[in-house]
């Protein structure tokens, strides 16, 4: 969830586009779209791409371990099943938190660009031409993902093992850290303000707020485990 950048191209690079795409459309009969819808679809599937391996990736680690688990009594991996699920929740929230994001601001038919590389932030939100409307959209979109991902674990798997346990608790530290970040920003544009206005009383107040997102995450994570162990 980035302010958005300045990406426009230069005279000179869009010309350079704009001859480039005429000569492929001259030399093979195929159209190219150089508009900015164009190029974000473009880097949309890009990015979908990066990310969705990266699902793939961090799911068969963690279903990988969870197996090795299940299928030994060996401490080792029931160790191994823990360090994976913390990997894979931390991952998976992110991924599902930006994705929320991204179609919080899509159907709100918002302004965005997509970035051109693979980025962890990969869409930057144009605040300052999209409304309040359309950024309260965005914004909780982003805590909807972590919801959604929360009640899956809980509700799809079997808390019995040490390894899913933490994977749950995972979840539930993670939503809180979005919550100590985003939360605030939406009440105080709820309450009247402007995005803008809104995202510097809070994240204004620099690395404090992160740090105490971060605590908080950690705090909710490691006190969920002892609950649901216990």
């Amino acid at each position: 969830m980035n302010n958005k950048t300045n990406n426009e191209s230069s005279p000179h690079q869009s010309f350079s586009d704009e001859q480039a795409a005429a000569d492929i459309e001259q030399a093979f009969g195929v159209k190219q779209d150089i508009s900015l819808a164009g190029k974000n679809r473009r880097n949309l599937f890009m990015q979908f791409g990066v990310h969705g391996s990266i699902f793939v990736a961090a799911l068969t680690f963690w279903a990988a371990a969870d197996a090795w688990r299940l299928v030994s009594d060996l401490a080792f991996a029931s160790g191994f099943s823990v360090l994976a699920s913390v990997l894979f929740g931390i991952a998976m929230a992110h991924i599902l938190h930006e994705w929320s994001h991204f179609l919080g601001a899509y159907f709100s038919r918002a302004d965005y660009t997509v970035k051109e590389k693979p980025a962890p932030l990969f869409f930057d939100f144009d605040y300052k031409n999209n409304s309040k409307k359309q950024f309260l959209s965005m914004s909780i979109g982003g805590t909807v993902g972590n919801i959604l991902f929360l009640m899956a674990i809980y509700f799809a798997i079997p808390m019995d093992s040490i390894g899913r346990m933490m994977l749950l608790s995972v979840a539930i530290g993670m939503t809180f850290y979005v919550s100590v970040i985003e939360f605030p920003v939406i009440k105080l544009a709820s309450g009247g303000m402007s995005a803008m206005e809104s995202l510097l009383a809070h994240l204004g107040q620099g690395q404090a707020i992160l740090n105490i997102a971060l605590l908080s995450g950690v705090v909710a994570t490691m006190m969920s485990f002892l609950l649901i162990f216990l």
